[in-house]
């Protein structure tokens, strides 16, 4: 399973307990969480089309590593 997880969203217990587990984890660089740099939709806090765009890169340069 991949999990995507994003800056500054989670408290720091929950994430030791996520790097515990055998989850295939990505974590998403800080810049993903400002609005200023055009990742976050103004007043709403969901991810722009260039931050979606980013993340599938990350995604898929995770997955085609993996399959090497």
């Amino acid at each position: 399973m991949l999990l995507k997880v994003w800056p500054n969203y989670y408290s720091e217990y929950f994430l030791k307990k996520l790097k515990s587990t055998n989850l295939d984890l990505i974590f998403l660089p800080n810049k993903f969480n400002s609005m200023r740099d055009g990742y976050e939709i103004q007043n709403d806090g969901h991810p722009t089309a260039k931050a979606n765009e980013e993340i599938a890169e990350i995604l898929y340069n995770h997955i085609n590593k993996k399959e090497k």
